[in-house]
């Protein structure tokens, strides 16, 4: 009897079966060359975001200050990442303004650089959604036009029935041209309401800062910098910097 111990042999399609890989293989293939690792961040962190996508989600300018002094001011991730190279225990007395609105914004700065960023990502994301979420209702949303209460006489809105294409375009229409017109003159009071409410927050106490006010929202720049002129710190210099921007 002869035998034979060699190897058995395999069918040729099934050996090109073998060699190639499967379906499974290939998704493995492909998912090793897509998801690189800043991917993989971006997708398993919660609340991860590159700073480039936080500074396009606010493209306002804020100003940081401790006590009279200027900290930083510009887009947001520059001016928090100026406070966060301060020492501990001067970081919880920094302030932060919104220089389109004056107004203060308070930020959670503890931890890493790294948890402070993903911190005010799911803030501004937050925001994002609640703003959406707004904005739907009556009107045409995906157009950027929004129903409200607008309350007139009835000669009024008779008048706006008779324009060409009824009272909401006639209405978009007067707005466009009110607000071009007068744009100018809107942006800059919006400056000095903002610069006068950082000004009563940070310098309310400073000797002559009545004068000043008035002397700012009279549009009387070289009156107003003479007087803040000898305030200490920065909060002069910042003022009148703000002001004079275009």
């Amino acid at each position: 009897m002869q035998c034979c111990f060699g190897r058995r042999s395999v069918p040729e399609e099934r050996t090109r079966s073998l060699e190639q890989p499967g379906p499974q293989a290939r998704l493995g293939q492909r998912t090793q060359k897509q998801f690189y690792p800043e991917y993989i961040a971006l997708l398993v962190l919660p609340g991860y975001i590159w700073e480039e996508e936080i500074t396009k989600m606010d493209m306002q300018t804020y100003a940081a200050f401790l006590g009279v002094r200027l900290i930083a001011r510009g887009e947001l991730v520059s001016v928090l990442r100026a406070a966060c190279a301060l020492d501990a225990e001067l970081i919880q007395g920094v302030l932060f303004f919104d220089e389109t609105t004056g107004a203060q914004i308070d930020f959670d700065l503890r931890g890493s650089w790294e948890e402070v960023l993903a911190r005010l990502a799911d803030r501004q994301m937050a925001g994002a959604a609640s703003d959406q979420s707004a904005s739907r209702g009556p009107g045409r949303p995906k157009l950027g036009i929004v129903c409200r209460e607008v309350c007139l006489l009835p000669t009024q809105w008779e008048w706006l029935s008779r324009q060409p294409g009824g009272a909401s375009v006639a209405l978009r229409k007067l707005v466009h041209e009110a607000s071009r017109n007068d744009s100018s003159k809107s942006a800059l009071a919006a400056r000095r309401a903002a610069v006068d409410r950082v000004l009563l927050a940070l310098a309310g106490n400073q000797p002559g800062y009545e004068e000043a006010s008035r002397a700012l929202w009279a549009g009387d720049l070289e009156r107003m910098t003479g007087l803040v002129r000898e305030w200490p710190g920065d909060l002069g210099a910042w003022a009148i910097s703000l002001l004079q921007e275009d």
